[in-house]
């Protein structure tokens, strides 16, 4: 008889970022190994389950009540994708997690992070410990956590869109040179903008520049610096991005697991330029797809850009770029983890 997985997450769908897409993806794709998909979440959003149930749940007591009523049926699978995984902890129910946060580098974004470290490091740590198997998306967090489990696994996210471009265009000098960036519009990925984009700004030897930024508004305040500038717009969140009209890819987040959106630009020979964090160096190769630089060196940002945009820099792409990095790949090895006779038919 097959067995019904419970997600216990913040939010789940494809119209989300992050997270709350891939765990999506993955299990779409392996969903009729399953009797039934029941979502403990604050939200679900668009998603392709033909059989799902969503058990809200406002705070932690009201995610314990369906978790301990859940726990004496028989034949159910747990699975977590964010810090509340814990309560499976205190449920008394084994759990498969995956990590996909920025913890401990997000310690040293802020104040309030570092306040808020205190609690979310511990209690990742927990997670990590007590997980029946640990997925990373990583090479980045994999070596962070092999200590903590056993059963520590490495299984690369997918990407969200359509392969648009399968050659790195040239930039002409002279030219407008459009660039994207995308990603929540908050501290951690946008905190950093307005002090590369006043650089820009005042560079007489850069041609004229359109920055076109993707993503749902987290932070009025950023969002308000944003709008100074006239070589930035502002296009809202897209469930799928089109590379085609790009000849760049630019990212000032200040850390990052591994991003899909940078995945999804290379997949697309759209070359990044983004700041050394995490495990972006598993995808991005200096002088090749693009240039990572030292955290969190604006001028020299600027600097590389400012030579790529005047047609300085030509890049180079593998043939099996980011073969591996695919949703199906993703769900066969998921499969193997959570549904182990599944591999043995």
């Amino acid at each position: 008889m097959k067995k019904s997985l419970v997600i216990l997450t913040d939010r789940l769908g494809l119209n989300f970022s992050g997270g709350a897409i891939a765990t999506c993806r993955i299990f779409e794709l392996f969903q009729h190994e399953f009797q039934e998909i029941i979502v403990i979440a604050h939200q679900v959003g668009v998603h392709n389950f033909l059989h799902l149930r969503h058990l809200r749940y406002r705070r932690i007591f009201g995610a314990l009540k369906h978790l301990r009523n859940l726990k004496k049926k028989p034949g159910l699978t747990f699975y977590g994708d964010f810090y509340m995984a814990y309560y499976f902890i205190l449920a008394g129910v084994p759990f498969y997690f995956t990590y996909h946060d920025n913890w401990p580098a997000q310690k040293k974004l802020n104040t309030v992070s570092h306040v808020k470290s205190f609690f979310y490091i511990p209690v990742y740590q927990w997670i990590f410990k007590k997980a029946t198997a640990l997925i990373n998306v990583s090479d980045y967090s994999y070596a962070y956590n092999a200590a903590m489990n056993k059963n520590n696994f490495l299984i690369r996210n997918g990407i969200n869109t359509a392969i648009h471009k399968t050659r790195c265009e040239a930039i002409v000098p002279g030219q407008v040179v459009r660039i994207m960036m995308s990603g929540n519009i908050d501290e951690r990925k946008f905190g950093l903008a307005d002090m590369l984009f006043d650089t820009l700004q005042t560079s007489k030897k850069l041609p004229p520049l359109e920055i076109h930024i993707y993503g749902h508004p987290q932070s009025t305040g950023i969002l308000k610096k944003l709008s100074r500038y006239n070589f930035v717009k502002l296009m809202g969140f897209a469930r799928e991005m089109d590379f085609s009209p790009y000849q760049l890819f630019l990212s000032v987040s200040q850390m990052e697991n591994l991003s899909i959106a940078v995945c999804e630009a290379l997949a697309n020979h759209t070359p990044v330029v983004a700041f050394d964090v995490g495990g972006l160096s598993e995808v991005v190769k200096n002088g090749k797809n693009g240039f990572l630089i030292e955290k969190f060196d604006i001028c020299a940002m600027a600097a590389t850009l400012s030579k790529i945009v005047q047609g300085q820099i030509r890049f180079q792409f593998a043939k099996d770029n980011l073969l591996a990095y695919n949703w199906t790949l993703a769900a066969n090895r998921y499969r193997e983890i959570l549904i182990p006779e599944s591999s043995e038919k």
